[in-house]
């Protein structure tokens, strides 16, 4: 994400964690990235699985089975200390906050796509 992006959504108040990236650009223009650091913070809630959760890898802690077709998170589990996280269950699956949402559409950002899910 661009550094001034990065610097509009802090200033908005949105928490992130970001880095400085260190590349090297071959045309003579370079552009300021910084690498948005998406922690793990919530699972999803266990109504999700009415068959019950498979039980997690011995080795790694990993919970497999399918992204269920009808997500909820669990409340329970948000910390709200980010407002863009991933979720613990599936690492795969980015999170944003409404406010991080809210945001997003105010500045007229651009090559993102949102899909609410319920918080039990």
């Amino acid at each position: 994400m661009r550094t001034e992006t990065v610097d509009l959504l802090r200033e908005a108040g949105i928490a992130l964690r970001a880095s400085k990236m260190d590349l090297r650009f071959r045309g003579k223009t370079e552009v300021d990235l910084r690498e948005i650091e998406l922690h793990c913070r919530g699972r999803l809630h266990d109504s999700c699985f009415p068959g019950g959760r498979e039980r997690p890898c011995e080795r790694c802690g990993r919970q497999g089975g399918s992204y269920p077709d009808a997500p909820v998170l669990d409340g329970s589990t948000l910390t709200g200390d980010l407002d863009l996280f991933r979720l613990r269950d599936y690492t795969t699956i980015i999170i944003a906050t409404e406010r991080f949402v809210d945001a997003v559409n105010r500045f007229g950002f651009e090559g993102v796509v949102f899909k609410e899910l319920p918080v039990l």
